[in-house]
């Protein structure tokens, strides 16, 4: 089979055009919830995952109150929100109905070189998120084990040690 370049249907064959992305909306059933709805959920999984953090953030605020600490991730998660329904209702508009849950899948995987750059962009990221979601496991493992005082002997051989233990088991699991 010959790849071909994606070509977007022009937008008089689509219903609700004078409407625009709200018109596409007014197609799908209120409670419909298609294949794509755990991608979506893991995505929000990982773009939401400052809870992992989050009194080391507010550990962080100059300001340190409970007020600006919600102002603060009310901002961030709020902003990473809109930008996240900004690209579904832009991916949809693009594609319609046959728009695939990861939208760089609708396009060509080795004739459109701008998404391929986003996919490399995209695996950057993903990877570099597994770093403050781990911070967030330490931190909470060194609590429960109580290696988070400052008087225990071999502290930090056995915070390193605990660390080395569980990245190899995430990465042998992994392969």
């Amino acid at each position: 089979l010959m790849a071909t370049k994606f070509q977007p249907a022009p937008l008089a064959n689509f219903p609700h055009t004078q409407f625009g992305v709200l018109g596409y909306l007014a197609d799908i059933p209120s409670m419909y919830a298609g294949k794509g709805l755990f991608t979506l959920m893991n995505m929000c999984c990982v773009a939401y995952a400052c809870h992992y953090n989050a009194v080391k953030y507010y550990m962080e605020l100059k300001d340190r109150t409970v007020p600006t600490l919600k102002g603060v991730m009310a901002a961030g998660i709020g902003g990473t929100g809109l930008v996240f329904w900004c690209m579904m209702m832009l991916g949809f508009a693009t594609f319609g109905k046959h728009s695939q849950a990861l939208l760089l899948n609708n396009y060509h995987s080795s004739v459109d070189l701008m998404a391929t750059a986003a996919r490399l962009f995209t695996g950057i990221a993903i990877i570099s998120g597994y770093a403050l979601m781990f911070a967030g496991l330490k931190a909470a493992l060194f609590s429960l084990l109580k290696l988070d005082q400052p008087n225990i002997t071999n502290r930090d051989l056995k915070q390193n040690t605990i660390s080395f233990g569980i990245l190899s088991a995430i990465a042998d699991a992994a392969c």
